[in-house]
């Protein structure tokens, strides 16, 4: 079966869908989630009494309704020789949706939420209200290579941003791109932080998932400018796990104030809901004073989240302040949680 005839007789019967000649034929249940998890996002915002429509991809990580997706979607600068000596002007955004896409029903534009940015790594986490069919599970990019084949899924800007409301989007069309890995940008310790490609991209297809040749999604894209075109870039998933980590994750310790340091103190780490990682990270909590560490004690799984206990030393001075310090590691134990 060809991507094609999969996404209109398959999941997503509901889209018309344009493949690039390069992509595999086969399609994997692994293409099959990523896609149906992968929706428009549609922007307006008012520049100067004027209506702007602009939009992107992003696609479903959380149970709860986030959407993980590139910052230039909800933030994008706008292009006005008028005021191109005041460098970067953006517009606000006074409405944001989802365009999400169901097997035999239209497409709903559904009211989003910007959760959260991140302007380093240019990511943005909104929300809808509402459960989404299939997530993206946050693996690791570790592996990818110059010269690997990439895909990317996501939704061309032209016909869904015409209007001037959310009821104008016509049925939504999803594009899936072929291109192959130009660099991969690391730090110190190699872990990747950038996977640069020359793909030149549909603004539509900011944000959206990036494939790689297993159809495993290990990044977001987000479009840079080199040159006269825009290019699709990726944040790797393990960057952007630590992005969505640090504002879903809850850290709970009881009791709060210590007077008998015979008694254990119970540590909680929880996601708000189901964080989903293809490899499951591992946690220690730390008790420290002063500067100096007295223990590191392992956190063990407990369903989505994380649960310990830590035995509190014996200090010369009774009133001295305890620090309790939550560590996440992902399996190839670098740190990416620290609270």
């Amino acid at each position: 079966m060809t991507l094609r005839q999969f996404l209109v007789c398959g999941v997503l019967a509901c889209l018309s869908v344009e493949t690039s000649p390069a992509i595999e034929e086969t399609v994997s249940s692994e293409l099959e989630r990523v896609a149906g998890a992968t929706v428009f996002i549609r922007v307006q915002r008012i520049f100067i009494g004027k209506t702007m429509v602009s939009g992107g991809t992003g696609f479903f990580v959380h149970p709860e309704g986030y959407i993980l997706t590139d910052l230039l979607v909800v933030d994008e600068p706008v292009e006005d020789p008028r005021f191109s000596d005041y460098g970067e002007v953006h517009a606000q955004p006074i409405a944001i949706h989802a365009v999400v896409t169901e097997p035999g029903r239209r497409a709903r534009a559904v009211p989003c939420e910007v959760v959260a940015t991140d302007r380093k790594n240019r990511l943005a986490l909104l929300r809808v209200r509402e459960k989404p069919r299939n997530l993206v599970a946050l693996g690791e990019s570790v592996g990818v290579e110059a010269s690997d084949a990439v895909a990317f899924i996501g939704y061309p800007a032209a016909g869904l941003m015409e209007g001037g409301t959310p009821a104008d989007v016509t049925e939504p069309r999803i594009s899936v791109l072929s291109g192959s890995v130009a660099a991969v940008i690391t730090d110190e310790d190699g872990t990747p932080k950038r996977i640069r490609t020359e793909t030149v991209m549909d603004v539509g297809h900011c944000g959206a998932p990036l494939l790689n040749a297993d159809d495993d999604v290990v990044a977001v894209t987000v479009c840079a400018r080199r040159g006269n075109a825009r290019r699709g870039d990726g944040v790797p998933l393990d960057v952007a796990g630590a992005f969505l980590a640090d504002h879903l994750i809850r850290v709970s310790i009881e009791p709060g104030v210590v007077l008998d340091p015979t008694l254990p103190v119970a540590v909680t780490v929880a996601p708000s809901a189901p964080l989903s990682f293809t490899q499951p990270w591992h946690g220690t909590v730390r008790v420290s004073t002063g500067g100096a560490t007295f223990a590191d004690s392992d956190l063990e799984r407990d369903g989505n989240g994380w649960r310990g206990t830590v035995a509190v030393p014996e200090v010369g001075d009774r009133s001295a302040s305890l620090q309790l310090t939550v560590l996440l590691y992902d399996s190839g134990g670098r740190e990416r949680y620290r609270r």
